[in-house]
């Protein structure tokens, strides 16, 4: 019976990623433990520290969320603990929009202007 060889022995790094956070209402929030392969030479050509991917990866993998309007902007804020504010700056540095407008909607709106 073949066995898979672990991600290390194949150049691989594995990241698990868990925390327990509180929400606003100092109620805990249900989250999930989430692993991840990576090869190792990602980490050098970035030049990142593997304890900055499981911060960068949340907030990548929600801001792709919002892209894709699976979440909401709101939400999506309260989840990566910032303010409204703060988040908008985020998907604009990321080039996501959070205002989702159909085209018939966007004319209506400007017709209100």
């Amino acid at each position: 019976m073949h066995r898979p060889k672990p991600a290390a022995a194949m150049g691989m790094h594995v990241l698990k990623m868990t925390s327990y956070d509180k929400d606003e209402r100092s109620m805990f929030m249900s989250e999930v433990n989430v692993s991840v392969k990576l090869p190792k030479e990602l980490l050098k050509l970035t030049r990142q520290e593997e304890r900055e991917l499981p911060g960068q990866l949340r907030t990548v993998y929600v801001i792709e969320l919002v892209r894709e309007g699976r979440l909401p902007f709101g939400k999506a804020a309260e989840i990566l603990k910032m303010n409204k504010a703060e988040f908008l700056a985020l998907c604009s540095a990321h080039k996501v929009s959070v205002f989702q407008f159909t085209d018939e909607e966007l004319k209506e709106e400007l017709r209100r202007l």
